[in-house]
Formats: structure tokens, C-alpha cells, sequence
């Protein structure tokens, strides 16, 4: 009669040494005999903000069975879409069969390779129990070297004894994501024991960021860095807009400039929707900029240089409004896009600026004035505060 094995991997935050393989290690081959993949998104709620577990980690679906696709040549794949679902989790059910007396008191330690393309998900318990299928029998203990993505399976002496005498059925849970590489260049990853290949589409990305310089007062005007980076490259050219408000745009202080993922400079010039080369007069007029820059690849940044200038004076005080927004569209229509909005206010009686994504509340406590200013540092509007106060001999409720 055959034993089953089965591993069950819990979630669990837990780390291990890295496992070395010694030649009586058994590397599971043509042992594997199924391999099916799985597949759970992130739970999110209605602002589409992912729901958080008890420790803080993204709680996940059920996994289902990913459908099984045919090509034109009749060749079977599961089409893994990193553009669209770049945080899913995956799972691997993979079933093995060890021959009889593959195992002995000597040689009792089985490693599976996790296949190129996959690593071991966050989040995944790296040590515990083989248990039975029917959960009522201890096998051995399993290690996974999450650095190198092996698990390792050390039978006890009473598998290795039924070893003798029949085979060994068992099984395999293993939650997987995505190995970082594969997101900027896709590929193809061959699972053991299926014939079927894992087909794992490229992903693009586009961050913006926008900061300011100093107000000039007597030249009235104030400096701009915008930061376009793309951690995966992006599917086509870069399309750059920015509208400022209460100030006008000197093109004549305009620079791009490309740092290649090694570091690299090289000014670029910007162009069309055709990539066809325009001049620094041709991107845009008085406050607006509209223009493409070139794609940029996997870990590349391009910085942008210009000063507004001339704002209308309120007494002392400037306030200088922008928006920024950056999207890149392949021929395939996936696009990806971003924004940045800034305020800027000066006030020259005091030599003080407030900066970018500011909220303010202003409250009066024991006579004195407290404004309490939170600066937004993130695009999911979590803040950090710093409260300011001002004594006053009166106390006065500003609106």
C-alpha cells in the first residue's frame, strides 16, 4: 500500500539558513507527475485601497484554478498578466511519486527546484511538518531556502521504512510571485510534470514628482524639478503635461535630462505623438507645457529643469498652482499614467514658503495660536504633521 506525503505551507513569517544540497539528496524530476497553478488577488475595499490582515499584510481570495489556454499551434499555457494584475499571488499544486526504495537511511532527502520565473511569496511559512494527506501521520519536516526558491523534504525513518516496500505519493502547495526580473522583460516558464508553459506578460510602470526651488523675490520667479521614472519601462513614448497656475512658463530655462539604469546621462529632446523632433518653443506656450519624451526603459529617469515666473502679487504674498500628469500607450492600448499636483505659497513680510500637498487647520488652546500644517508625502495621502505655534496676547479663531 503507497503513503501519501502532503505539504502544507502556512502563512507565517519565519526565516531559515540557506539549505546545501549533498550528493545523497534526491532533485525531484520525472518524479513530478502534475503540476497545476493557482492564482488569489489582494481583497480590496471599495476605494480600491487593499484590505490588511492582522500583521498588516494584504489579505488575499481563495485560490482558484487558472484556466489552461491553446495557441494557434495547439500548445497549452497559463497566461500570467503582470500589466493588469502585477500583485497577484500564485500557487503551485505540484504531485510527485517516489518509486520504491527511492528513499533509504542514507539517502532520505528529496529538494524540489521552484521553477525560473517564480520566487517564494512573502509571507510563506520556510519551515514545518510533512503530514499525510489525511493529516494523521508526521512523514518528516520541510526547509525552503527562499534565497535560492529550493524546498526541502527529510523524510523520518518510518516513510523511509514503507519506502521499501511500496511507493511514495505526495504533493505540494506552494505560494509563489513573480520573480522581479520578469516584470520588465516577460517570458516563458516551463512547469516539471505538465507540459504546460506559464506565459508571464511584461509589465510597465510611470512615477512623476514634482519639486520646487526657492522664490526669487526680486526676480519673481521660482524653480521647478520634475522626475518622471519608470521602475519597468514604459510601453511607449512619455507624454508630459503641466499647467500652472497664477504664473507663466520661461521655455527659455527648459531641460530634460536622461539617467540611464547605469547612471548614465544623456539629454534628450522632446517630441511629438509621431516622435517627430520639436524645438523648446514648439512643447507648449504661456503656462502650459504638451509633449512626448522618449520611452524609457526598465530602472531609466528622466529630469526636467524649468522656471515660472511673473505671478501676480496679492501685497506680499505669491501662490503658484501646478499639475502635472505623465502617461505612456503601446499599440496595444495599455497604458500607464500619473500626477503630480503641487501649491506653493510665499508670504515676503515673513520669508516663509509652504511647499507642495499641504493641509491646514488652525486652532486656539490657552491663548495661543496653533497652526498645525500636515504635508502629504504620499500618493495614498498618508501624512506626516508638524505643528507650529504662534504666541499671541489675545487669543483669535482664524477660518
Amino acid at each position: 500500500m503507497r503513503a501519501a506525503a502532503a505539504i502544507i505551507v502556512a502563512l507565517a513569517c519565519a526565516l531559515i539558513g540557506a539549505v546545501t544540497a549533498h550528493a545523497t539528496d534526491h532533485v525531484l524530476g520525472d518524479e513530478i507527475k502534475t503540476s497545476v497553478l493557482q492564482y488569489a488577488h489582494p481583497i480590496v475595499d471599495e476605494d480600491g485601497n487593499p484590505v490588511l490582515g492582522e500583521y498588516g499584510n494584504p489579505l488575499f481570495s481563495n485560490f482558484e484554478n487558472m484556466p489552461v489556454s491553446t495557441d494557434e499551434n495547439g500548445k497549452e499555457y497559463y497566461d500570467i498578466d503582470l500589466f493588469d494584475h502585477p500583485d497577484w499571488l500564485y500557487r503551485l499544486h505540484a504531485e510527485y511519486t517516489l518509486r520504491t526504495k527511492y528513499l533509504s537511511a542514507e539517502s532520505r532527502t528529496v529538494i524540489y527546484q521552484l521553477p525560473k520565473g517564480f520566487d517564494v511569496a512573502s509571507g510563506m511559512a520556510l519551515s514545518g511538518e510533512v503530514k499525510s494527506s489525511d493529516g494523521k501521520t508526521t512523514l518528516g519536516t520541510y526547509s525552503i531556502d527562499a534565497q535560492n526558491n529550493t524546498f526541502v523534504i527529510t523524510f523520518n525513518d518510518a516513510t523511509v521504512k514503507a519506502n521499501a516496500t511500496s511507493a511514495v505519493d505526495g504533493w505540494l502547495n506552494i505560494d509563489m510571485q513573480i520573480d522581479e526580473g520578469f516584470y520588465s522583460t516577460g517570458g516563458e516558464i516551463d512547469l516539471p510534470g505538465s507540459g504546460v508553459v506559464v506565459v508571464v506578460g511584461k509589465s510597465y510602470s510611470i512615477d512623476v514628482d514634482k519639486q520646487h526651488g526657492n522664490f526669487d523675490e526680486t526676480a519673481r520667479t521660482l524653480p521647478y524639478t520634475v522626475t518622471i521614472f519608470s521602475n519597468y519601462g514604459t510601453p511607449g513614448l512619455v507624454h508630459f503635461t503641466d499647467a500652472v497656475q497664477n504664473a507663466t512658463i520661461d521655455f527659455s530655462t527648459m531641460s530634460a535630462m536622461l539617467t540611464h539604469a547605469d547612471g548614465t546621462p544623456e539629454t534628450v529632446g522632446w517630441c511629438d505623438a509621431d516622435g517627430k523632433p520639436l524645438t523648446v518653443d514648439e512643447i507648449g506656450s504661456g503656462n502650459s507645457i504638451d509633449a512626448y519624451l522618449p520611452r524609457l526603459e526598465a530602472g531609466e529617469t528622466v529630469t526636467l529643469t524649468y522656471t515660472v515666473k511673473d505671478p501676480p502679487i496679492s501685497g506680499n504674498s505669491v501662490k503658484i498652482a501646478n499639475d502635472a500628469h505623465v502617461s505612456s500607450t503601446n499599440a496595444e492600448g495599455q497604458t500607464v499614467s500619473d500626477e503630480a499636483k503641487t501649491e506653493y505659497w510665499y508670504d515676503a513680510r515673513t520669508n516663509i514658503w509652504k511647499t507642495a500637498k499641504v493641509l491646514t487647520r488652525t486652532v486656539v488652546f490657552a491663548g495661543k495660536l496653533s497652526s498645525t500644517i500636515g504635508i502629504r508625502i504620499s500618493k495614498d495621502g498618508r501624512s506626516l504633521i508638524f505643528p507650529v505655534t504662534i504666541r499671541r496676547a489675545n487669543s483669535a479663531i482664524l477660518n
